[in-house]
């Protein structure tokens, strides 16, 4: 029941609902948890060359969307998957899909946007050179972004609009119409959608001092 790989840096996707899980890693490495009860991993294919920098379920289904060093998106279910397009980016860190069409993905200072389920792929415009790190859709066309220095990005279809915050932020998550951001601290985030805005705040208290979290998934019942 276990594969002893090297295949760090790691990067985990789970769907607590349907009790299933993929891991992603360096050389094309995917693995596949069918059943988290009783989990067996199983190595999918293909295995491309490059590494895996991002993962993401749809919303709507148990398929994910991967991307990493060799700029392109790959779609699995289970064991099995192919390449949906090619970005032509510098390399790919981070994907989020906010339904099985609405989806974004980044490099280290790109962003561009998806809204037919990765058949084509739209540049948003970024003012900022900041590095970044992570992205998370929240509803379709919009996401949140955050990276290195502080930064907090906010995109929709067509730019994103740049500010700034104290600490390095490494991921950003949402499950529903709340979510949270990890790093040096970490953000507690709420979508208004009568305003469509997303406001956050901080952790008081809760964040141990002196760490650093890099990762994050938030669990059906809101804890992460």
């Amino acid at each position: 029941g276990v594969l002893d790989l090297p295949i760090h840096p790691l990067r985990v996707a789970i769907k607590s609902a349907a009790s299933k899980a993929y891991v992603a890693g360096a050389s094309g490495t995917l693995i596949s948890i069918p059943d988290l009860d009783n989990p067996i991993p199983v190595m999918a294919s293909p295995k491309p060359a490059g590494d895996f920098k991002g993962i993401a379920f749809t919303a709507a289904g148990n398929d994910v969307f991967t991307v990493g060093s060799n700029s392109a998106i790959y779609n699995y279910n289970s064991t099995s998957g192919a390449k949906v397009n090619g970005v032509y980016t510098p390399g790919l860190i981070d994907v989020s899909f906010v339904n099985g069409m609405s989806g974004y993905v980044i490099s280290d200072k790109m962003v561009r946007y998806t809204s037919n389920g990765g058949t084509t792929w739209k540049p948003i415009s970024r003012s900022s050179t900041t590095i970044l790190n992570a992205i998370a859709s929240y509803v379709p066309g919009r996401a949140i972004l955050v990276g290195a220095s502080g930064y907090l990005g906010k995109a929709d279809t067509t730019a994103v609009s740049d500010s700034t915050t104290t600490g390095t932020y490494y991921d950003v998550e949402f499950s529903g119409q709340k979510g949270y951001m990890v790093g040096t601290s970490a953000l507690r985030l709420a979508f208004n959608p009568t305003t469509n805005v997303v406001g956050y705040s901080a952790l008081a208290g809760t964040f141990p001092a002196g760490s650093t979290f890099r990762a994050l998934h938030i669990f059906s019942n809101g804890s992460f």
